[in-house]
């Protein structure tokens, strides 16, 4: 059987945290702005939490985000390996760098 795929068109409007939270944007905040207050305009441009029934839908569509992330958590998944700080002072160096 073929892999199951992102819905691409779900990626580009959610975003799965690292805690598994889905996050979206709030409608309203395109156009026709002039006569909305100050105060619900910042309030629309503000992330919102994807709750409810549409909570399983996102997370359907957005597969492979998901389950990255909820594999992360659950230490499936390792990190990457990060050089610790400092490491390009004991980096060999070329000759004309190392004279100068």
């Amino acid at each position: 059987m073929p892999k199951m795929k992102t819905h691409r068109g779900a990626a580009k409007r959610f975003k799965v945290t690292g805690t598994g939270r889905i996050l979206r944007r709030k409608a309203f905040r395109s156009h026709l702005l002039e006569k909305k207050s100050s105060v619900r305009t910042r309030r629309l441009g503000r992330s919102s939490e994807v709750t409810g029934g549409d909570k399983a839908q996102v997370k359907r569509l957005q597969l492979r985000a998901y389950r990255t992330v909820t594999a992360a958590r659950s230490g499936e998944v390792s990190r990457g390996f990060r050089p610790p700080p400092g490491w390009w002072r004991s980096w060999p160096r070329c000759r004309p760098c190392a004279s100068g």
